[in-house]
């Protein structure tokens, strides 16, 4: 028994909830910045950033993997308290690795951004956003939108 091309054209089209809860996300202030990037602008940008800490190879692959599902943050403007974060500090250049992460659950706004967050174990720490490089984990609603995003772009 086969699929008729109504039933297929049917597997196409959302539902009313579905469009609702679309546009939701494409109003809402967070989700302004994401709507303009898409997976490959994303993985550019991280690959790119990466490849300027000129380190071997094999590091930059392990680094990329890590840091899959999270895009590169350039503006402070562009991460809200609730993200979670990862980063790599800039303070030492003979040592660069990527940190563990936390919740961001402040950010003060100064000459010299701090970002204070907590971890998995609940230990609170900061990070200099001037001298770190800065990665945020994609929101769910962040995945839909580049999930519509690419394929609007393919």
């Amino acid at each position: 028994m086969g699929i008729s091309e109504n039933e297929n054209e049917n597997e196409n089209e959302f539902s009313n909830a579905e469009l609702t809860e679309i546009e939701k996300i494409i109003e809402n202030k967070k989700n302004e910045d994401i709507l303009k990037l898409d997976t490959n602008e994303i993985n550019s940008q991280k690959t790119e950033i990466i490849e300027e800490l000129c380190l071997a190879k094999s590091e930059e692959k392990n680094l990329l993997k890590k840091l899959k599902n999270y895009r590169l943050i350039e503006n402070l403007n562009d991460i809200f308290i609730g993200s979670y974060i990862r980063s790599i500090s800039l303070k030492n250049p003979n040592l660069i690795k990527l940190n563990s992460g936390g919740l961001i659950i402040d950010i003060e706004f100064n000459d010299n951004p701090i970002i204070i967050l907590k971890n998995n174990l609940n230990k609170i720490f900061q990070i200099d956003f001037n001298q770190s490089i800065i990665f945020q984990k994609l929101s769910q609603q962040e995945e839909i939108i580049l999930q519509i995003s690419d394929y609007i772009n393919n």
